[in-house]
């Protein structure tokens, strides 16, 4: 898979449980070593900027360094894999406004849901599935893909289902 994610920028990973969207944030936070290609963040190069991966850390020294990694102070990227998971609707408003904010100050953030009214408030965003990146986008660029004689105004689910049933069909035995 292929993207950048520019500064100020929110950019959403969004799929299916199991399409890679936690792996791929895994690797991109130097949690899991890359599995094939390049990989950089911010110019840097993360299969040659450590000795060794973090993935191969004790469990209790991974969560404290994913813990000092999101809250480092005024980080350029911001890595939020699911983060309004399981929160009610008041908070997950909070919590978009605050992400809004970042990316206002000039924050790239980096964003896994599988939530599609979530993938709204991405400027752009990846669908995914299995591992691959099925379209990079806008919402509005997505939408507007997946519209059909039967479906004048998809909304972002019709587009991944869409998108999603094209790849089933395509995808070799």
């Amino acid at each position: 898979m292929s993207f950048e994610a520019h500064r100020g920028e929110i950019f959403g990973l969004l799929g299916a449980n199991g399409a890679g969207k936690t792996t791929t944030f895994g690797m991109l936070c130097g949690l899991l070593p890359p599995s094939a290609g390049s990989l950089s963040v911010a110019g840097v190069d993360l299969r040659h900027s450590a000795d060794a991966a973090s993935g191969l850390l004790p469990l209790g020294f991974k969560q404290r360094l994913a813990m000092a990694a999101a809250l480092m102070h005024d980080p350029d990227i911001l890595f939020l894999d699911e983060p309004t998971s399981g929160v009610d609707p008041l908070a997950r408003r909070e919590f978009w406004s605050r992400i809004n904010y970042h990316a206002d100050q000039g924050v790239t953030v980096m964003v896994t849901t599988h939530f599609m009214a979530e993938a709204e408030y991405c400027d752009r965003l990846a669908i995914m599935a299995a591992g691959e990146i099925l379209t990079v986008g806008t919402p509005a660029d997505i939408r507007a893909a997946a519209r059909s004689q039967d479906l004048r105004a998809p909304t972002m689910e019709d587009a991944f289902v869409h998108l999603a049933t094209e790849y089933a069909r395509e995808a070799p035995p």
